[in-house]
């Protein structure tokens, strides 16, 4: 991406005559004016005798955007949590309220956030100059990423830690013949001696065959639990969890210094800020689809994967009456797609004006969902294997939450030629998904606070340097997932990201766009970067964003009414965890009324008017509100008028 630096300086005594320009004559300026009137994302740099104008910086290419926001929106969301909630929801069923989400909410939303972040260059928190009164959404959604970016962060320390422990001639998930295994364990190997032992009509107990089919023996094998070697390997070898999120045993040292490795190579892809991430994405968000392609045609042919299969793609309809399974198809979705958290107007806001918002809102959705579906195909298709073999319900297997992913993919990489090899590159790609997302969400936090500052200018160290600190925070931050407890954290952190505080604040964009800024004028700024279309091609879109905020309004209300207990693995978190996950969920909801009493009361005036009409005025565009450069700003945006002393 290049950098625009704009060398012209206005010195007093000079004038220009339209002051969103760089035309200069010889009249006497006001400086105060020029501040005020600037485009919206315009930078200026005063000292005593001059103000300097910068430019943002920009995407060096169309295709920089596009990969970026599908590197963002398509990570670990589709390949680890996707499955997680579908299997936690009822497989089948938890996709029809998945897909209905997406079209009335998740697109339109999608569309309105990259819409505006083009159109006016501009941040999450900058860029509510369009709605003053609801600019505590933009907090909202920084914080819900900075949630997101702590605990994500940890995932992709699990993912490193698996890639190492796959630099072995013997993945060490393979059998139960390590330290860390327990009796119960029961591997693949374990499964073809139990076959054989069937058939010399002995029982197969404990890694032994009794040559006694008793009811005693029958008696024993029914109440073992069996555990395969790659859940033993998550939970007891690198997680060294215990039963309880009350339980704290220490730090995990290991995983501790994994999780400094990521954050390290999270500031290096940031160090030189989008110009540098643009460039990766174009290989992190291709890459993962040809591994994928390779285990779901591996998975499938599996012996028993049909059962997984038809749990994941066969709804059972009375699940749909479980208000959970929608509220959650909900949060999946907005994860996904990265929607309500800030951003996708972080990442558009580098976009060229005139970049096809509307094309790239179908490719990226689309995709997104694309990979979600396929993804849990190689998934669910290893869980009807493991559900085969271990002898228990699939449903059973795929409730497992978090871990589910590295449970059931590590086991599928046992069944391919070469498995070291193929582990290697299967988490080398879960790595990529997993930090094309996380730079994206750090640079979220990264533009809002320059953004904040108007600090785009201060050189590239010094923006270096304020990476490291976020950086170095989020990893200070995190510390508490690396316990031993840490998986319990990072379900807590995770449930509570995309509850009902991102619903809520969901429902509060779209108010604030489709009912107060309006449908009307949301169109003619979309048109002004596109071109005009003709009116019937706007009936969809007029539809859904008119009514996904009373979706939004109906969700959460019902979610209130629907809380259950948090749980992982039949472990019910304590009531006192329960209530941190609310009020951290209720956190980014806070900043709006905090946000909108500052701008109250900043109002100059405010006294003279009533308290209506206060906040009609609040509900109005900025005067700054608009497109960045002078070039853009036509029709409505058109500067009025010649500056006066």
């Amino acid at each position: 991406m290049s950098e625009i630096s704009v060398t012209k300086k206005i010195y007093p005594g000079d004038f220009i005559k339209n002051p969103l320009e760089n035309s200069f004559s010889n009249i006497g300026v006001n400086v105060k004016a020029i501040e005020t009137l600037a485009p919206s994302n315009v930078e200026l740099s005063r000292n005593k005798s001059s103000i300097a104008i910068h430019e943002r910086d920009k995407w060096d290419g169309k295709l920089d955007f596009l990969m970026s926001c599908i590197g963002y929106a398509a990570g670990l969301g589709n390949v680890w949590r996707f499955p997680a909630m579908a299997g936690k929801n009822g497989g089948g069923a938890f996709l029809v309220p998945y897909f209905i989400m997406l079209l009335i909410v998740g697109i339109p939303l999608f569309y309105i956030e990259i819409s505006q972040g083009q159109f006016a260059s501009l941040g999450p928190i900058k860029i509510w100059r369009v709605v003053p009164l609801a600019e505590g959404i933009g907090y909202g959604m920084v914080f819900i990423t900075s949630l997101v970016n702590m605990y994500y962060n940890v995932i992709v320390t699990w993912i490193i830690y698996y890639f190492f422990a796959s630099m072995q001639a013997k993945l060490p998930w393979t059998d139960c013949e390590k330290p860390w295994n327990t009796p119960n364990c029961f591997s693949y190997k374990d499964y073809g001696n139990s076959v054989k032992c069937k058939t010399q009509n002995g029982t197969y107990y404990l890694h032994q065959c009794f040559k006694d089919n008793s009811t005693y023996y029958n008696t024993l094998v029914n109440k073992t639990k069996r555990i395969s070697p790659s859940e033993e390997y998550f939970y007891k070898k690198m997680l060294q969890s215990p039963n309880s999120i009350e339980k704290f045993e220490g730090i995990n040292w290991d995983i501790l210094l994994t999780l400094l490795l990521s954050w390290l190579i999270v500031f290096l892809i940031m160090i030189h800020g989008i110009k540098s991430s643009g460039k990766v994405v174009y290989f992190t968000a291709l890459f993962p689809y040809f591994v994928l392609i390779i285990l779901v045609i591996k998975g499938a042919t599996l012996e028993g994967a049909i059962d997984g299969i038809k749990f994941y793609i066969v709804p059972k309809w009375r699940r749909l009456l479980d208000l959970q399974v929608w509220t959650e198809a909900a949060g999946q979705m907005f994860f996904s797609l990265s929607c309500a958290m800030g951003g996708l107007h972080a990442l558009s806001s580098y976009n060229k004006f005139d970049n096809n918002v509307l094309r790239d809102t179908w490719i990226v959705t689309l995709s997104n969902s694309f990979t979600s579906i396929f993804a849990g195909f190689a998934i669910f298709s290893v869980i009807g294997n493991m559900s085969m073999i271990k002898n228990i319900p699939v449903e059973d297997i795929a409730a497992s939450g978090t871990g589910l992913a590295f449970i059931a993919y590590p086991e599928a990489l046992l069944y391919l030629p070469l498995p070291p090899i193929w582990s290697l590159i299967f988490f080398f790609m879960l790595f990529l998904l997993g930090i094309d997302s996380q730079s994206a969400g750090v640079e979220t936090v990264t533009t809002a606070l320059f953004d904040s500052l108007n600090i785009h200018n201060i050189g590239k160290w010094k923006k270096s340097g304020i990476t490291l600190i976020i950086c170095v925070g989020f990893f200070i931050l995190s510390i508490p997932l690396v316990s031993r407890t840490g998986i319990y954290w990072v379900e807590l952190l995770n449930s509570s990201a995309t509850d009902w505080g991102l619903i809520l604040i969901a429902l509060m964009e779209g108010v604030a766009i489709s009912y107060i800024y309006g449908i009307n004028n949301l169109i003619y700024d979309i048109e002004m970067m596109i071109g005009t279309k003709p009116k019937y091609t706007w009936l969809y879109w007029k539809i859904v964003w008119a009514i996904f905020p009373l979706i939004m309004a109906t969700l959460f209300v019902l979610s209130w009414f629907n809380m259950v207990p948090l749980a992982i693995n039949n472990y019910v978190y304590p009531k006192w965890a329960d209530t941190f996950g609310v009020i951290l969920a209720g956190i980014p909801v806070l900043f709006v009324p905090i946000l909108f009493t500052k701008n109250y009361y900043a109002l100059k005036d405010r006294t003279t008017r009533t308290f209506l009409e206060n906040v009609r005025i609040l509900s109005q565009p900025r005067d700054n509100w608009g497109p960045e450069l002078a070039v853009n700003r036509t029709g409505k945006y058109k500067p009025l008028g010649i500056l006066q002393n």
